[in-house]
């Protein structure tokens, strides 16, 4: 490896640990960590390939990422409708009268 191959991985892994680091602080940490991580990829896309191919990259890996997700959920509510073995679900008051012990005591019995 060059000197500047590992001098590149290096300010990576660094720019992930002070990612992992300020997004600790907040209640939603994987969006915290998505949002570091792609403002560092933003600012280093906008210093190698320019600000117009920049936002056409990151514009269309939202769009990817937004497509993916609807393929999944697509396919999840797919599979959770044609399930064989889906039951309705017995009623409160039911499960209720189930579950009722009797009015007299059990020592008395």
């Amino acid at each position: 490896m060059s000197g500047g191959m590992v001098a590149a991985l290096g300010l990576l892994l660094l720019v992930v640990i002070v990612a992992l680091a300020a997004a600790s602080f907040f209640p939603h940490m994987l969006a915290a960590v998505a949002t570091f991580l792609a403002v560092s990829a933003a600012v280093l896309l906008h210093a190698l390939i320019g600000l117009l191919y920049t936002a056409v990259a990151i514009a269309a890996l939202a769009i990817l990422v937004c497509l993916i997700q609807t393929i999944t959920d697509t396919f999840a509510l797919l599979s959770a409708s044609t399930r064989k073995n889906a039951r309705r679900p017995q009623s409160l008051a039911a499960r209720h009268a189930q579950t009722r012990r009797p009015k007299r005591s059990r020592i008395a019995a």
